[in-house]
């Protein structure tokens, strides 16, 4: 069963690269690519950011994880952070990069493996609600859901209030008081299997509440490193014969676009991320790109960025694995608790 949904996954991922890449030829998108001047600089400029906002996250999980005070050294996160990242690919997303890290790191921090697994967890949702705040921002700052376009105003008014409910939800984890943070321990604690496992992520998120400077550093990483992400979008479509949007239509367009990825369709978004991201190209500007598929276009340059991206990221992990080996990195991976 689990190997015939990886096979559909799979299938579904092509299926809709497939589509995209018609699309792309029969509106002449490759036929430009091939004869129209393309800017390499600005092609550099994208994977260079690129290469910069990786890293960056790999610091956010860091501090998240220091802020639990497990042992745990910045190394670790970029290895382990590294090889994460580059099996959301090799893999297709099969064994996916979270599931591996959280493994990673649960089985080196005996009688604390539920919280050192959730610091992915945190990781991950910090990385979302980022992109949801930046692409809020965006919207409220440039006034792009001000147009008479019905979609436009749909799309901005849906991110406004998930960014709403999320923010409510995130303040209140942080200034609920602590007396009812004990009753709801006492009352996950008589869950039937999983009441352990409740408590200690409950016990994590008292733990974070404590540790404020530690969660405004971890979004401050969170903001630059969002930031530069989207601004490498920019970059690659910028450097393709294309008509580029703005930059602060990059920040509606690249934040809801890989928010696709929370729906696991298609293994590390590939296809729907591609999908999402021509919807938007084709509604959310100003002046949409006079020819459909060259949002696939940028989406796809992007990607094949991002590849490389792991391709790197292999080779940093090989490389720094025999200088610099985990604490137990003879022993196999055990579960979490």
């Amino acid at each position: 069963m689990k190997y015939s949904l990886a096979i559909v996954k799979v299938a579904l991922a092509a299926g809709l690269l497939t589509l995209l890449i018609v699309q792309i030829q029969n509106h002449g998108g490759f036929a430009r690519l091939a004869g129209q001047e393309k800017r390499w600089a600005f092609l550099f400029l994208g994977l260079a950011f690129l290469l910069m906002a990786v890293p960056l996250s790999f610091v956010r999980w860091f501090v998240l994880v220091r802020a639990l005070k497990l042992d745990f050294r910045l190394i670790d996160a970029f290895r382990i952070g590294s090889l994460g990242y580059a099996l959301n690919f090799v893999a297709l997303g099969i064994i996916g990069g979270d599931l591996f890290k959280a493994i990673f790191i649960a089985r080196d921090q005996p009688g604390r493996r539920t919280e050192a697994a959730a610091t992915v967890l945190a990781d991950r949702v910090t990385g979302l609600f980022t992109m949801l705040l930046l692409a809020s921002l965006a919207i409220l700052i440039f006034g792009l859901g001000q147009g008479e376009s019905t979609p436009v105003k749909l799309v901005c008014r849906g991110t406004l209030w998930a960014t709403i409910v999320t923010l409510t939800g995130v303040l209140l984890l942080l200034f609920v008081p602590n007396g009812l943070f004990e009753i709801l321990k006492n009352w996950a604690e008589k869950l039937p299997g999983v009441g352990r496992v409740a408590v200690n992520l409950l016990s994590m998120a008292q733990t974070y509440r404590s540790q404020k400077r530690y969660l405004l550093l971890a979004l401050l990483l969170s903001f630059t490193s969002a930031s530069i992400y989207i601004t490498s979008y920019y970059w690659v479509s910028r450097g393709l014969p294309i008509e580029a949007p703005t930059l602060a239509e990059h920040f509606v367009c690249v934040p809801l676009a890989l928010l696709t990825g929370v729906v696991p369709l298609t293994p590390s978004g590939f296809g729907t991320l591609e999908l999402a991201f021509e919807g938007l190209f084709r509604v959310v500007p100003a002046v949409p790109p006079a020819n459909p598929g060259d949002g696939s276009m940028v989406a796809i340059s992007h990607r094949l960025g991002t590849i490389l991206v792991a391709a790197l990221a292999i080779l940093f992990y090989l490389t720094w694995r025999k200088k610099v080996p985990l604490p137990h990195d003879h022993k196999a991976p055990t579960s979490c608790d």
